[in-house]
């Protein structure tokens, strides 16, 4: 019996009339190891190219956090990022992608238990208008995550 899984995904839009991006959030067990593939699409989907700022060298976060909102894990929480400005122009229907793997493992090296989580993906460029994070629910069987594991 394969794997069953749906493909989890959420979409955030920006404030109308300023910077019209538009952030999507999928996750998917990844093809080749065990664990999840996050993909962050940032899109322009406005008529004018939009000019994002970046304050460092990092670009967005993805966070998990149990149900009731404590943060379990974040794909930034053990890495250095460089602190220089940088700038990205996305032309009209153009975007920016971000794919990120995670294994499964919580911030303090355990794994994680079956059960309701939430990531949220983070676009840390800055425009002229707010871009509200993209919110996607996984909920994970009742085992412990392993290869094979079921995401419903």
């Amino acid at each position: 019996m394969g794997e069953r899984f749906e493909e989890k995904q959420a979409e955030a839009g920006g404030d109308a009339g300023l910077a019209e991006l538009k952030l999507a959030l999928s996750c998917r067990p990844h093809h080749c190891r065990p664990g999840y593939l996050f993909t962050l699409r940032v899109t322009n989907v406005g008529d004018d190219p939009v000019c994002v700022r970046f304050p460092t060298s990092q670009q967005f976060d993805i966070i998990v956090q149990s149900a009731e909102g404590a943060p379990l894990w974040s794909w930034s929480a053990d890495r250095a990022f460089l602190q220089m400005v940088s700038d990205r122009e996305l032309l009209p229907g153009e975007s920016a992608v971000y794919e990120v793997y995670w294994d499964g493992r919580l911030t303090d090296g355990s794994r994680f238990a079956g059960g309701r989580y939430r990531a949220t993906a983070h676009f840390l460029g800055q425009t002229v208008g707010h871009v509200p994070p993209a919110t996607v629910e996984l909920v994970v069987g009742d085992r412990r995550f392993a290869a094979g594991e079921q995401l419903l």
